[in-house]
């Protein structure tokens, strides 16, 4: 009884084929972003976020402030990219379901 599917909206079914081709289209996307756009993100801001925790939780962060930062960084830009990416593709998929029906004239 608890371990039945009952079908609707679950991850594991089938579902429609363009919106796992679009999950994992912005994955492989975000994974790319996040490859090349770390590194410049980490740069820029690694200063203010090292000085911001010394000053609030002492010297002895400063010694692995600099790797947590850049994991940090990384999650962030993945889950940001993946979400642009993602909205992006589901936009132009509603423009051209939009426009490819006439734009709602019957």
């Amino acid at each position: 009884m608890f371990g039945q599917h009952r079908g609707g909206g679950g991850s594991m079914g089938g579902g429609n084929p363009t919106n796992w081709i679009i999950k994992w289209f912005s994955i492989t996307m975000a994974v790319g972003f996040t490859f090349v756009f770390t590194p410049q993100i980490h740069g820029a801001t690694v200063d203010w976020a090292i000085g911001y925790m010394e000053v609030n939780y002492g010297a002895w962060m400063v010694a692995i402030g600099w790797f947590f930062w850049w994991i940090i960084v990384a999650m962030l830009t993945f889950l940001f990219s993946a979400l642009v990416v993602m909205l992006a593709l589901m936009a132009g998929e509603f423009l051209m379901l939009t426009l490819g029906s006439g734009g709602g004239r019957r």
